[in-house]
């Protein structure tokens, strides 16, 4: 007979979901299938509209296995970011391995994950992964490891794609030194590797897939298809980016105050990307310059050229000359690049 007392727990692993139906069940069956001793499911749904949370407690009731469950569902949705702040505050374990709603644990992953965590004394710890369709067909193996293993702290501070997150395990430190995550439009990976590095290069990689990977079907690799889609692309992409820059400037002036160069750079980053949605939002020109910030009318030209594909900066300049009343340099400068006049019609 198992002892399921929750003071023998090492670590907790974590199905998130919404909205997940067709595959929340192998999801957790995959978890629940694990061979680790002294482990803590957590099964938590964030508010969905579907029958993810009525098959996530049938599952839970009716299993008499090992490991100890725990139910959660979210009244209201809280949004990813919030939700995975709320799963440290539920777990026990002071290690959590994670398994979003879609993806597939292959056996024996937890016991690696946690073997290379004992081995490095990580604060995360990441793998490779097969990547499968949304009807289960493999698609082949996907790592990230040749990118990141030789990645300065200063170039992770740079980067928008670092481990793949769905991959990971962590040591609640990572939450519990930096705090909560803060910016709700960013993503684990994009902080939590970032954290690892700050925190000394806390970070360890089991180098084979542990995960069946699903594409097309979860919440950051979905494709646009039509152009107003590619628009709403080109602005989820700057909130991402804004809110990333945001908490690991957080992060560096708790954790590492002195690191003046990172910061600066994410201050840089910070007003291109409050450029480019001032662009993406379809703000004037005097929206983008009255903060008197190059750096941010930088980032709105940059946005304009995204969206339209045809705003090169010629055409950028002439127009905030003829937004700000200076007609006559702006029709010279247009003149000169394109041959006709500029039109007098500012929409």
């Amino acid at each position: 007979m198992h002892d399921k007392s929750i003071n023998l727990i090492r670590a907790t692993a974590v199905v998130l979901a919404y909205n997940q139906s067709d595959y929340i069940s192998e999801s957790i069956h995959s978890v629940l299938n694990q061979d680790f001793e002294g482990l803590e499911v957590i099964l938590s749904d964030d508010g969905s509209t579907d029958d993810t949370f009525k098959i996530m407690s049938d599952i839970a009731n009716s299993y008499n296995g090992p490991h100890i469950i725990k139910l959660n569902k979210n009244i209201n949705n809280l949004g990813f970011i919030s939700h995975l702040n709320k799963i440290f505050t539920l777990a026990s374990g002071e290690f959590i391995f994670y398994n979003p709603g879609d993806d597939i644990s292959f056996p024996g992953r937890f016991k690696k994950l946690w073997a290379e965590y004992e081995r490095t004394n990580a604060l995360l710890v990441h793998s490779d992964v097969i990547k499968i369709s949304d009807t289960g067909d493999e698609i082949g193996i996907w790592s990230r490891q040749s990118i990141l293993e030789n990645l300065t702290l200063e170039s992770a501070a740079r980067s928008t794609a670092l481990c793949i997150g769905a991959t990971c395990g962590w040591h609640r430190d990572i939450l519990d030194k930096f705090g909560k995550i803060v910016e709700a439009d960013t993503y684990d990976d994009l902080i939590f590797y970032f954290r690892a590095m700050l925190a000394g290069n806390r970070i360890g990689y089991v180098a084979e897939p542990l995960m069946y990977y699903r594409i097309g079907t979860g919440m950051t690799n979905t494709p646009a298809k039509t152009h107003a889609e590619r628009e709403a692309h080109f602005k989820k992409n700057s909130l991402v980016r804004l809110a990333t820059m945001k908490q690991r400037l957080r992060d560096c002036e708790l954790y590492n105050s002195k690191i003046h160069h990172i910061k600066r750079y994410l201050n840089f980053e910070i007003k291109i990307y409050k450029g480019l949605l001032l662009a993406h939002n379809n703000s004037s020109y005097f929206s983008a310059i009255k903060n008197f910030s190059p750096t941010i009318f930088l980032g709105y030209v940059t946005g304009k050229r995204d969206i339209k594909g045809a705003y090169q900066w010629p055409l950028a300049l002439a127009r905030l000359l003829q937004e700000l009343n200076f007609f006559k340099i702006a029709q010279k400068i247009y003149r000169k690049f394109f041959g006709v006049n500029l039109p007098k019609d500012r929409n």
